[in-house]
């Protein structure tokens, strides 16, 4: 049996604001956006009793981004894991300009934990930043995995 990526999803605050973050900055666009899910579905989907859910697709070709926002059934927590917690996602998004990125996006309000470093397993330049909700992205100069590591996979 053969399995392979599909999409990630991630539960937010604001369905729309998050949205907005995504195609602003990452180029994502809005595929399909369903009506609001409720039910003996959802409960058993998320395991979370008396939960409704609102969702949308983003994609820009090759990856894919589920949002979800829970309307009802929502949990205490207000922001995204901390990096250390078991559970915590974060996202990574490649692109050809870190320390440029991170200039223009610093002015535009976007919370970045720090500044851009060198990675010392690949020697570009990354940083870690945050959506609206706290959820983690990092931003990195290029793929994480080299041709040669794609190919121990026989991809």
């Amino acid at each position: 049996m053969m399995t392979r990526y599909d999409h990630i999803c991630l539960t937010v605050g604001d369905l729309d604001r998050s949205i907005a973050f995504y195609e602003r900055y990452f180029g994502l666009k809005v595929v399909r956006r369903d009506a609001p899910h409720k039910g003996a579905v959802v409960e058993s989907m998320t395991g979370v009793a008396g939960g409704e859910l609102l969702a949308a697709f983003l994609t820009d070709g090759r990856f894919v981004l589920e949002l979800t926002q829970f309307t009802a059934g929502q949990g205490a927590r207000t922001t995204g894991s901390p990096a250390n917690e078991v559970g915590s996602p974060h996202i990574g998004f490649a692109c050809d300009d870190v320390r440029a990125i991170h200039a223009k996006w610093s002015a535009e309000g976007v919370r970045f934990h720090a500044d851009p470093i060198v990675s010392r397993t690949r020697n570009t330049w990354s940083v870690m930043m945050s959506d609206p909700d706290g959820i983690l992205i990092e931003l990195r100069e290029g793929p994480a995995l080299t041709p040669e590591q794609f190919a121990l996979a026989g991809a």
